[in-house]
């Protein structure tokens, strides 16, 4: 069972440290959340194997600049995807990446 919404929202608001949040989220995202919710999320089960791809080149490699570059590759393939938290305070969610 895969988990998505493609909902609308008409604006954004601010949490209580004036973060932009939202309560739209798309599938790919990736959703840092508690539960299963998140780990069947088309955007974590992407996220998942990508890191699963490169984890023996990271493990290898103890390089900084090498690692760095790896993760900004997972993170550019991901696009148009983004990090999203949800708030302390709310359902909504901002983004961290």
């Amino acid at each position: 069972t895969v988990v998505s919404a493609d909902v609308t929202v008409s604006k954004s608001s601010y949490d209580d440290d004036h973060r932009t949040t939202t309560n739209t989220f798309r599938p790919e995202d990736v959703l840092s959340i508690r539960g299963q919710g998140s780990s069947k999320h088309c955007g974590n089960l992407k996220f998942r194997d990508l890191v699963a791809s490169r984890k023996r080149a990271y493990d290898r490699n103890t390089c900084p600049d090498f690692r760095r570059g790896l993760a900004e590759d997972l993170v550019a393939q991901l696009l148009p995807g983004r990090f999203l938290k949800k708030t302390d305070t709310s359902q909504r969610f901002y983004q961290i990446l």
